[in-house]
């Protein structure tokens, strides 16, 4: 059933232009990866029937390419399809970094076995392979060989606006896996290994006793920009909230470390750079901070450097940010005003100055899990910022200029 919400649109965009339309919904999903192939000449989405529910075990979206050459203009064009999608993160789709301008790597449920695996596609043959690892992807490395997999059933079963219907959680009932947490995935043979098990990063730093009593789980991997470290929250629920504890390791797994502890509701982040990470925690007045923190041992959150000037309102809200290519300023969204309208702002590194990009309004009813964030991404030549909006009542995929 297709589900287009209210008609009525209560505020337009002054920049944003469409590159998707209707009557189906498109939409990539997560911030911080680019849905750009290399030549810019294509961008990667999902195309669904529905955007008004979460998907149920089963259901699946359309992988797809929207052109945006003349040579080849305008409409979705379908590839594949999935069952490992969800509104937030989409199906975690990728350009290959080896061959960026022609193939797709993308999450699957594997119909046969019930167990979610990567895909490889190339957009312009059709070949397609699939991947013989037990885990889905999260994030790929730079070399285009590896990636990092998370348990999607695990993560469904504990946040399920984040992981995928459709597979049987193996860890059902175990609250901290020794035997499940961060996987590193051969994109090549599927060879998978077990790099930062979910007991091996709780005991790292002291946590608190609730964090031994609820199940934990991992969310929010991502490599270091050259592919040597990886970025990963560790969470559970504490009284309906998430508490949450940020862990960086080589790409083995080796040399872990805690760069922000438990109790500071570390929740968005980017890498600035290979010794350098960009995550926003919260201040005891309420107001959140954009912390800039040195990936070094014996560093940590106590000596980051915070970004901007929170008490003069300048990155004092929470967004999802993402460093432009050549990390001269980064764009990210905030929450909604009264009225429903939120802003896409973008922070200059240089001049700690932020501004507001555009406006874009959402109904009353996208919120939870249905609730469509911005999700800011770059181009790949950092001219263009795209989002997925419901302004117009169905969500959709605009991008806005972002200098």
């Amino acid at each position: 059933m297709t589900s287009s919400g209210p008609a009525v649109v209560a505020v337009q965009p002054a920049r944003a232009r469409a590159l998707t339309h209707g009557p189906r919904h498109h939409f990539f999903g997560y911030y911080g990866i680019s849905p750009w192939n290399a030549s810019e000449r294509l961008y990667a989405c999902l195309e669904s029937n529905f955007h008004d529910r979460m998907p149920l075990a089963g259901e699946r979206a359309t992988i797809g390419v929207v052109g945006l050459s003349d040579a080849e203009p305008g409409d979705f064009r379908p590839l594949a399809t999935t069952a490992a999608w969800n509104l937030q993160q989409g199906a975690m789709i990728h350009w290959l970094p080896t061959e960026p301008e022609t193939t797709l790597v993308f999450n699957d449920l594997d119909a046969a076995t019930g167990v979610f695996h990567p895909v490889v596609l190339n957009v312009e043959t059709g070949a397609k392979r699939d991947v013989p690892a037990p885990v889905g992807i999260g994030a790929v490395a730079a070399d285009g060989r590896w990636a990092l997999g998370l348990d999607y059933a695990r993560l469904h079963a504990q946040r399920p606006v984040v992981g995928y219907a459709g597979a049987r959680d193996r860890t059902a009932g175990v609250l901290c896996p020794d035997d499940d947490g961060v996987w590193r995935i051969d994109l090549h043979t599927g060879a998978t290994d077990l790099v930062l098990s979910h007991a091996a990063a709780l005991g790292l730093v002291p946590a608190p006793a609730m964090a031994h009593e609820r199940p934990v789980f991992f969310n929010h991997t991502l490599y270091n920009p050259s592919g040597g470290r990886f970025l990963v929250f560790l969470r559970y629920f504490r009284q309906g909230e998430l508490d949450s504890a940020v862990y960086t390791a080589d790409a083995d797994g080796s040399n872990a470390r805690c760069i922000v502890p438990w109790g500071n509701k570390p929740s968005h982040f980017d890498w600035f750079s290979d010794s350098e990470v960009m995550v926003t925690v919260s201040h005891p007045n309420g107001d959140r901070r954009y912390l800039l923190i040195r990936d070094e041992a014996g560093q940590g959150w106590e000596t980051a450097r915070v970004l901007g000037n929170p008490e003069a309102g300048v990155l004092s809200t929470e967004g999802h940010p993402t460093f432009s290519p050549d990390r001269r300023c980064f764009v990210f969204d905030a929450p909604a005003d009264v009225d429903g309208t939120r802003p896409l702002r973008l922070f200059d590194m240089k001049a700690g100055e932020e501004r507001v990009l555009d406006w874009f309004y959402a109904a009353a009813q996208f919120k939870g899990d249905i609730r469509c964030d911005l999700h800011p991404r770059w181009n790949r030549s950092g001219t263009l910022a795209s989002v997925d909006s419901v302004h117009a009542g169905d969500r959709q995929v605009y991008v806005v200029p972002a200098p």
